[in-house]
């Protein structure tokens, strides 16, 4: 596994505990696929942009969750 792969695991297996949800080892290799085809520029950019928004109190809904 490539450092690119690992990262895309780390944040998957993050953002799957977040939100109470499963994520496997398919789900896990279609978002490498995915993200290996988007510039690393677009994908920082995107990512500040979210943590910017965030930040300044920004809510983000629907939020997905988890049935209990």
């Amino acid at each position: 596994m490539t450092a690119p792969s690992q990262g895309v695991k780390a944040l998957a297996l993050f953002l799957g505990a977040t939100f109470r949800a499963d994520i496997d080892a398919l789900q896990l290799r279609a978002y490498a696929r995915v993200l290996e085809g988007i510039a690393d520029d677009v994908l920082l950019a995107a990512g500040e942009k979210l943590v910017d928004e965030a930040a300044s109190g920004k809510r983000f809904f629907p939020v997905p969750t988890a049935a209990d």
